[in-house]
């Protein structure tokens, strides 16, 4: 997160000196809370547009130094402040994690496709032209830090868990 709370001369200087020792790749997100919404009142699949501005402004001040970036736009350890009801993902609420639910459950799934389309396509605006065109984007970690078989596993509730259930029964009775 060196491209957040810093200025713009401040997130140069360290591009510069990032790559004077070196480094020719680095890592943007893998933190809470990426692209999920965080305001309240927010719809799913509304993008947190710090974190989208973010990592524009980062991938910008690093490729000008031939620095790669390495995007990593999801991890969530607990880190939704607001989980709406309309959301629609059953017994989740504020507070909650999401954790293990972009493997199987539709709707953040939905959501998650939502996000990474405006982090991907829209223009950079300090490049003006989209991380998809973009060679200075290295990697997109798709999700950080996560899986069914870590810890979550057992934090998975309501219409999700028994979404997770009914598909692993179809699993186990093929």
């Amino acid at each position: 997160h060196v491209g957040k709370n810093v200025s713009d001369a401040d997130l140069a200087r360290h591009a510069r000196f990032l790559s004077g020792m070196g480094v020719n790749m680095v890592r943007v997100g893998g933190a809470s809370p990426g692209l999920m919404p965080q305001a309240e009142g927010a719809k799913l699949t509304d993008t947190n547009e710090s974190f989208l501005q973010d990592v524009w402004r980062t991938v910008a001040a690093m490729k000008r130094e031939g620095i790669y970036t390495r995007v990593s736009p999801f991890w969530d350890h607990g880190s939704v402040k607001h989980i709406d009801p309309d959301w629609g993902i059953e017994g989740y609420a504020s507070g909650d994690t999401l954790n293990a639910l972009l493997f199987f459950e539709p709707t953040l799934q939905n959501a998650y496709k939502m996000w990474m389309k405006r982090l991907l396509t829209e223009p950079n605006p300090h490049t003006g032209i989209a991380l998809k065109d973009d060679p200075a984007l290295a990697i997109v970690q798709i999700v950080s830090e996560d899986s069914l078989f870590f810890w979550w596993l057992d934090r998975v509730k309501g219409g999700p868990r028994r979404l997770l259930e009914q598909r692993f029964a179809e699993f186990v009775a093929t």
